[in-house]
């Protein structure tokens, strides 16, 4: 059995780190197949995700994992009060609230992004890989109860979207 892989990287990817974490990906579904195993890979696209974490309840999670209390509040500080305003041909809009999302385009906004979901990972069996907004949940189906695994950590993933 042949195993072909697609990735691209762009421009606000981690370059290597990024290729890194898929080529080894890859080599663990090729291991598979060569041993005559099955891997089911379930990929995840969080859609508009860095803009919908809450910002409180990001701040919960940095304090619930022992966060050193002042990097805490500088990042609640950091995120607080933020606003925003569109420019459409010279005209500027009323400025708004920011009350969710991390600041894309910022050093610190995929870090903190990373560490709002990170907690996903204790709520399934399977493999998990985390990559910006991007989610890889896979399992090497070894026994027919394998595969019900991976449907129960589909649902958990579910529940644990509606809470977080």
């Amino acid at each position: 059995m042949t195993l072909t892989t697609y990735f691209a990287l762009s421009s606000t990817d981690s370059g290597q780190n990024t290729a890194v974490r898929l080529i080894g990906l890859t080599q663990e579904i090729a291991d598979s197949l060569d041993q005559g195993q099955q891997t089911d890979v379930i990929v995840m696209d969080f859609s508009k995700a860095f803009d919908k974490v809450d910002h409180h309840k990001l701040v919960h999670k940095l304090k619930h994992r022992r966060v050193n209390p002042y990097i805490t509040t500088w990042i609640k500080d950091f995120l607080h009060n933020r606003s925003q305003q569109v420019l459409v041909e010279n005209k500027v809009s009323h400025s708004l609230p920011v009350l969710s999302g991390v600041p894309q385009g910022s050093v610190v906004g995929p870090s903190l992004f990373l560490a709002y979901i990170n907690d996903l990972r204790g709520t399934v069996r399977s493999r998990v890989r985390l990559s910006a907004d991007d989610t890889i949940v896979y399992l090497t189906i070894k026994l027919h109860a394998s595969a019900h695994i991976l449907q129960e950590d589909l649902h958990n993933l579910e529940l644990w979207e509606k809470e977080w």
